[in-house]
């Protein structure tokens, strides 16, 4: 009998062990709301990486850990980890504007975009020329400079070359200004092509300032993605408007009040069609234009002896001297983007939202003296924006005594702060955690939350599932989506503080679940190779389908009924 009552206890006992237990401390979302609206206000300028002001934002955020207790977990026994952002960024202060003829124009409204190299807190008022492509090369029979006064002025020139210009098809009805003279064999005008090169032009020849447009009247959208980064070489005031819209064009010269829109067209064909013979049509305006530029730009990168990032890394040690070497880690991106043109893009749901889950859930741990038999480690990453350059460097240089080997899990909170659902990419995907982590989650929470299937790609939990690490990657969701997301409107009122505090309750719990398991073996081993062995990158080449670029799971015994699978979604997509 007395080895019954043994076996008996001891079941138990190995029952108890696998068994969660409620987490009784309860999150409050409003005070995560509060910390999101704090770190998404307009003092922070938009938190881009490197930045004054988001330096000064880690710094809050390290001295309410110290001040909580928690153990620092980054380089030398800090709470940062110093990580080499490597890209070249600007950073720019202040608003441009640009007054035409009385009436004014507004980067927001995609009117204009002023070049970095432009030097800075500086006004330029001046008479506007027009040079044409602002090509001077008269060894080739072409200088739109001669002739032309452009000193202390504003030169405004066409993006391109004159071979650019491919001329319409001319019916009966044409209007004799451009009636068609001899076409002449095209002109190699590589050399003279670049935007850089007008700008020299322009520079030497006297001007002021230069204003480039692209001919056809549609911006170029990737320029405004990717702008030349480089140092200013003026060494007098001279700003660079590097790309203008159509409405900017129309008003400078289309004046006369008489003129049809036909008539303009007419016109401006003839000017490009004369200068693609050679024919130069520089003039001067008659308008006068007033251009501002930034106040203060930084250069930021390795390029510039710019590059010294930092991911804020803290802990709380496990309890368990077998397991405290095994880590349960939560992470969040803590940049946005900056600001563009004058414009503060605050970034709140952005990922003020899941930065604050992070911070919130810290503070809770430390107060309530919640700790697991592994060890918790919370992390807020830098640059996500820029490539999740935060998150791949921690996973591929962990600090301190972690080895990626002993990670766990790691839940990733990017855009949990709107919406009145949680959708949980990953949990489909890695039954063992998520078996785990949904033990005594508050019934209310279960009921808005939606397990997916997820995988790489999107944000931070990337590098950690190409490591083979089972990870959830948390956002929130509604019917409207996130409306603002990389926009000005996200901002921190329109957070949601009960689906913010259900989110981080939910963390907190499947957190202490996991940091407590004792039944279930969450190191998978070979984890990485089984991994690499599963993923299948498919690169769609047709821009005409609308692929999905997420995680998709496909079950298949032998690679013949995989390759059928796959052929299915591409016929699927197609």
């Amino acid at each position: 009998m007395r080895n019954v009552f043994i076996m008996i206890l001891l079941y138990l006992t190995a029952a108890l062990q696998i068994m969660a237990q409620m987490v009784e401390s309860k999150i409050d979302g409003q005070q995560v709301y509060e910390t999101a609206s704090y770190l998404s206000s307009d003092q922070f300028l938009g938190r881009k990486p490197n930045t004054p002001e988001f330096f000064k934002l880690q710094d809050w955020v390290v001295e309410q850990y110290q001040e909580w207790g928690l153990e620092p977990a980054g380089d030398d026994g800090s709470f940062f980890q110093s990580v080499p952002v490597g890209k070249k960024y600007a950073v720019t202060y202040g608003t441009p504007r640009m007054v035409i003829n009385g009436r004014e124009f507004f980067p927001r409204y995609d009117d204009f975009r002023i070049d970095v190299r432009s030097v800075q807190d500086i006004t330029i008022e001046g008479e506007v020329v027009f040079a044409g492509y602002g090509i001077s090369a008269p060894d080739k029979g072409l200088d739109e400079y001669t002739g032309l006064d452009v000193d202390g002025k504003i030169v405004f020139v066409l993006k391109g070359n004159p071979n650019d210009f491919d001329p319409p098809k001319l019916n009966m009805m044409r209007d004799a200004e451009i009636a068609e003279g001899p076409e002449q064999d095209p002109e190699d005008w590589d050399a003279e092509s670049g935007d850089s090169t007008k700008i020299a032009v322009a520079y030497e020849k006297g001007a002021s300032a230069i204003i480039i447009y692209q001919p056809e009247g549609k911006p170029d959208r990737m320029a405004r993605w990717r702008p030349v980064i480089e140092e200013s070489v003026f060494e007098r005031d001279f700003i660079v408007v590097s790309e203008v819209s159509k409405r900017v064009f129309e008003w400078l010269f289309w004046s006369d009040p008489q003129m049809t829109s036909k008539a303009f067209r007419t016109w401006y064909q003839g000017v490009r069609r004369d200068i693609r013979n050679k024919k130069s049509r520089s003039m001067d305006t008659g308008i006068t234009a007033e251009i501002t530029g930034f106040e203060k730009t930084l250069l930021k990168g390795e390029e510039f002896d710019d590059n010294d990032g930092r991911n804020i890394i803290a802990r709380i040690s496990g309890s368990d001297e077998n397991l405290k070497n095994e880590y349960v880690v939560i992470g969040a991106h803590f940049d946005h983007v900056g600001v563009r043109n004058g414009q503060i893009f605050n970034g709140a749901e952005d990922n003020a939202s899941g930065s604050s889950v992070v911070i919130e859930l810290a503070r809770v741990m430390k107060e309530q003296n919640i700790r697991g038999k592994r060890t918790i480690i919370l992390c807020l990453w830098t640059a996500e924006e820029m490539g999740l350059i935060g998150s791949e460097y921690w996973v591929d240089n962990p600090t301190g005594d972690v080895s990626m080997d002993q990670v766990v899990t790691y839940f990733n909170l990017d855009m949990v702060g709107i919406g009145d659902t949680i959708e949980a990419p990953g949990a489909l995907n890695f039954p063992s955690i998520w078996e785990v982590i949904q033990r005594d989650q508050d019934p209310e929470i279960m009921d808005v939350l939606i397990p997916l299937e997820g995988g790489p790609g999107g944000s931070d939990q990337t590098p950690f599932i190409t490591k083979g690490i089972e990870a959830m990657a948390l956002m929130t969701h509604s019917d409207y989506g996130h409306p603002d997301y990389h926009d000005t409107g996200d901002d921190g009122y329109k957070l949601n503080p009960d689906i913010l505090g259900k989110t981080a309750q939910f963390v907190l719990q499947g957190t202490v679940n996991l940091a407590n398991e004792t039944g279930v073996n969450l190191l998978i081993p070979n984890r990485e190779n089984i991994f690499n062995g599963q993923y299948w990158p498919m690169l769609v080449i047709d821009p005409s389908l609308k692929a999905d670029k997420g995680w998709k799971w496909l079950e298949a015994t032998n690679s013949e009924e995989l390759s059928g699978l796959g052929s299915d979604q591409i016929r699927e997509l197609k």
